[in-house]
């Protein structure tokens, strides 16, 4: 097992595009170990404060917009690292600190400082088997522990926090994996993608079902859209109008297509 980081070029990518820090000091913010959500007492605890950062009137409200943030420091730059460096790295729960800052510029949660790490390039061999190891450890050993207590704890369904998750997954894949990759990529991509959304059974989730299968919909484009490549349907709201200081609802959020 390399117990290095990832090459200078690969980690500061994923410092500068998702926010995932690894072996450097921090120095401001408030820190939280990523430990505390899997108690529900501290769980409650942690997010009952960071309702005050984003002025949230709920915890079901606070435990949305966690985790779509918290998808975007952890899902998105495993899986880019894993798709685009074909490499594995280890995100355990134990090593994990959240970056709570209210700054100038700074989203409310700045970024996931990752203390130790390990990363394994594929080399030889089934490069299926390395990728189901990946994928269950993301998601059943790190994602769905802290999904499960969370929506105990603020009384969200676990549906809303998945969807959450998917809309990242999505995004990472349908723009910027594909903007950046090359045609000697295409293939690679392609089944990474596929095996997340249709082939990945349950387990790998830590879940009864593949929970990114049910979100896989299309709908029609929006009017006066740039493009007429249809959307995806989004199937949960993600209460991110009750703290928007823009009226309404998203685009894409059921609540809006059925008033």
């Amino acid at each position: 097992m390399n117990k290095n980081w990832l090459e200078a070029d690969e980690s500061a990518y994923l410092a500068e595009h998702f926010r995932l820090t690894h072996g450097v000091p921090v120095r401001s913010g408030e820190l939280i170990p990523v430990t505390e959500f899997l108690d529900e007492k501290t769980c409650a605890d942690c997010l009952a404060r960071m309702s005050g950062y984003l002025h949230a009137p709920s915890l079901k409200v606070t435990a949305s917009l966690f985790a779509k943030r918290y998808a975007f420091l952890t899902v998105a730059p495993i899986l880019y690292a894993m798709t685009v460096y074909n490499k594995a790295v280890t995100l355990d729960i134990g090593h994990c600190q959240l970056v709570l800052a209210k700054e100038p510029g700074e989203p409310w949660l700045s970024r996931l400082h990752v203390r130790a790490s390990d990363v394994r390039a594929f080399a030889a061999g089934d490069r299926s088997e390395w990728r189901e190891q990946i994928i269950r450890s993301l998601f059943a050993g790190h994602i769905a522990p802290l999904w499960h207590t969370i929506s105990r704890v603020a009384n969200i369904p676990r549906m809303v926090l998945w969807e959450n998750t998917a809309v990242r997954l999505f995004s990472l894949y349908e723009k910027r994996i594909k903007a950046e990759a090359g045609s000697e990529l295409r293939e690679r991509v392609q089944a990474d993608f596929a095996c997340l959304l249709k082939h990945a059974p349950a387990p790998w989730f830590g879940e009864e079902q593949n929970p990114f299968a049910q979100f896989c919909e299309f709908g029609d484009s929006e009017p006066g859209a740039a493009t007429a490549r249809p959307g995806r349907i989004r199937k949960t709201c993600c209460y991110h109008y009750k703290v928007s200081s823009r009226e309404g609802f998203c685009s894409a959020c059921p609540r809006a297509k059925s008033r």
